[in-house]
């Protein structure tokens, strides 16, 4: 789906997707962070409407809180942003 998104929008010379688990595929520091992580609590995938059980569960599911994603996203952040992006006064 992003493949078709870069190639639709025509921004293939702007845009560099890798796949992988959060921090996993950067080799690079970041100077921004854009996410949707899975959000849903272990409890609440119970009550989805069905339409959204579309979506693979790792899509979808993140603990018993919903938050276990965003934590992983929130502790690696420091070490992979780049010291301008993580600290800048601006």
């Amino acid at each position: 789906m992003a493949r078709r998104n870069v190639a639709r929008h025509g921004v293939g010379d702007r845009v560099r997707l890798l796949q992988g688990d959060v921090f996993e595929p950067w080799a690079m520091p970041l100077r921004l962070i854009v996410a949707n992580p899975p959000y849903v609590s272990d409890a609440e995938m119970a009550d989805l409407p069905a339409e959204y059980l579309r979506e693979p569960d790792l899509a979808l599911r993140a603990g018993s809180d919903g938050l276990d994603v965003v934590r992983r996203i929130l502790v690696g952040a420091p070490r992979h942003l780049t010291r301008r992006a993580c600290c800048s006064s601006r």
